[in-house]
């Protein structure tokens, strides 16, 4: 098979795997049957390319804080079912790259976030804030703290931008 696209995102009563095939579509009807064995009793259907865009819309409710979430991919799975006893919408990605639209009061936003970065911390997972949203105090780090790369890349942006021109403090680390 020859998979083109994977992700997983939240829905109302659980989440949906999507899967694009790249290939003639005398092979994709070959793909589909042996994906509906591999699948067995889970239903399978045919979607718009609309579903690829579903990340993109996570930016849409200005009151949510949209998160982007590194973690192993098998990781993934406890993370996207304990977003979903949030209420947050979710898509991810194979790689492992989550974004969250999360709604909550800000006390709990913020500790939120907190605890998944700690949690996430051993495993070289992190929690980047893309959007704070409406309700996110701004004391909340958007980085999460600096990657074990931050020395690597203090020296580029000194190479490259020794005047500090170019958005100063703005980046991880204060770079």
């Amino acid at each position: 098979m020859s998979i083109e696209s994977l992700q997983m995102r939240s829905e109302d009563d659980g989440f949906a795997l999507d899967v694009r095939f790249a290939s003639l579509p005398e092979v994709l009807r070959e793909h589909e049957e042996r994906l509906r064995k591999l699948c067995g009793p889970l239903a399978l259907s045919t979607s718009s390319d609309d579903v690829w865009l579903t990340r993109e819309g996570l930016f849409d409710d200005s009151g949510a804080a949209i998160l982007k979430v590194t973690a192993l991919p098998n990781k993934m799975s406890a993370i996207l079912q304990g977003f979903q006893s949030l209420n947050a919408t979710c898509v991810a990605d194979a790689v492992g790259i989550i974004t969250v639209a999360l709604v909550a009061p800000p006390a709990q936003g913020a500790a939120i976030i907190d605890d998944l970065r700690a949690r996430l911390r051993g495993d070289g997972g992190m929690v980047v804030i893309l959007r704070a949203g409406g309700d996110l105090p701004d004391d909340v780090d958007r980085w999460g703290g600096s990657p074990p790369a931050i020395e690597v890349m203090r020296s580029v942006k000194r190479e490259f931008d020794p005047g500090r021109l170019l958005n100063p403090g703005k980046f991880v680390g204060g770079i």
